[in-house]
């Protein structure tokens, strides 16, 4: 396996869900919660019915989280609309916290925190950015 098709084939993704911190996050979800909580963290909403069932299907057929979840950040990756904004600012708060800041990993609650409030306004980003010492000092 070369990286491109470990990272398509959504091996790297479910290695990213297996993690202590993956599993935090996703872990013992039946799939309906699973799905629900992937729509919220990429694309900032709950699922429609529609796709709800397709993706809750895919799984109950034998295709992976890892591989549901690597779709669902791929279908947000055309670059334009609101929920490519979000992943865009999420990513690049993500790279902040730890090029910037030198996070090692000791904040998550602090770190969820902030990704949580992550939009597509890119003015709230550099708000969140300015606050982000305040915040981390409450935990």
């Amino acid at each position: 396996n070369d990286l491109n098709s470990v990272a398509t084939d959504g091996v790297f993704a479910d290695m990213l869900i297996n993690s202590a911190e993956g599993q935090e996050l996703y872990g013992p979800k039946d799939n309906s919660q699973f799905i629900s909580t992937v729509y919220h963290n990429v694309l900032g909403r709950a699922p429609d019915e529609a796709g709800l069932a397709f993706w809750r299907a895919a799984l109950d057929n034998g295709r992976t989280r890892g591989f549901v979840f690597d779709e669902l950040i791929e279908s947000v990756q055309a670059p334009n609309g609101e929920a490519h904004e979000m992943l865009e600012n999420k990513v690049n708060l993500s790279m902040y916290i730890s090029v910037a800041l030198q996070y090692d990993g000791t904040e998550n609650v602090a770190v969820r925190y902030e990704m949580a409030s992550v939009s597509a306004d890119d003015n709230a980003l550099e708000i969140i950015k300015i606050a982000i010492p305040t915040h981390w000092s409450i935990y």
